[in-house]
């Protein structure tokens, strides 16, 4: 497959120095488009060893960095800005390394240098919010998926942060969480997850005392939609 760079022109002096002799710089530039969450103007980046990758920022408004997120093979985090100071790291050895924006979990990509495997596609390994169950690893599948995913073992109870939830999901999928009071919807959280999720949705905390009816749904990659489920807290 024939690779295709962005070399950068006009640059900081000391980004164009710090790359090796004859290696390539790509840039990575965050989307903020009307009406849908932050995205990267690209997902997939493939490199050689030696060359750099750079996150920019320009025409955004809100708070972004780069960030490697819960990755066990770089560690890097760009300062938060808004808007975001550029962020630069140059990849020295084969591999496979994910990205996300500490602020935006729909903000995430891969970096594939030099023969290492290219990921699957759309990647969520990174949770909006702290999930401390199960690893993920339910991964959509090819061909035409038309199975709607399901929610089982819902669990909600109040906690001094917020209100600590629980449940199972059948595939990897974006689920989204209403508030709703007196029948209109208060609040809304949404967050991936796949297998057993267990987290507190500290949102939930800044919502007035009284009782709530949350209702969530699933919808996979493929974009089928699971039945809603219900349950109510009351906030004190």
């Amino acid at each position: 497959m024939k690779r295709r760079r962005t070399l950068l022109l006009g640059l900081a002096l000391p980004l164009v120095v710090a790359a090796p002799a004859g290696a390539a710089q790509v840039e990575v530039k965050a989307l903020e488009p009307a009406g849908t969450d932050p995205v990267w103007d690209k997902t997939l980046v493939e490199i050689d060893p030696g060359d750099t990758v750079v996150w920019t920022f320009a025409g955004t408004i809100q708070a972004h960095n780069v960030w490697s997120g819960t990755s066990t093979n770089w560690s890097y985090a760009s300062e938060i800005g808004q808007p975001a100071p550029i962020g630069t790291f140059t990849f020295p050895t084969t591999g496979t390394y994910h990205f996300v924006c500490r602020v935006h979990s729909s903000m995430q990509g891969d970096v594939v240098v030099g023969d290492a495997p290219a990921p699957p596609p759309l990647p969520l390994s990174e949770q909006p919010l702290a999930n401390d169950g199960a690893p993920v690893t339910v991964l959509e599948t090819g061909g035409l998926d038309t199975t709607r995913p399901t929610l089982s073992g819902l669990r909600l109870r109040r906690t001094g942060a917020g209100a600590r939830l629980r449940f199972r999901v059948s595939e990897r999928a974006r689920v989204t969480v209403r508030f709703k009071r007196d029948g209109k919807i208060v609040k809304t959280v949404k967050l991936n997850a796949a297998g057993s999720f267990r987290g507190t949705l500290r949102a939930a905390k800044r919502l007035r005392a009284g009782r709530y009816r949350v209702e969530l749904r699933a919808e996979d990659l493929a974009g089928n939609r699971s039945a809603v489920r219900g349950a109510r807290v009351t906030l004190r």
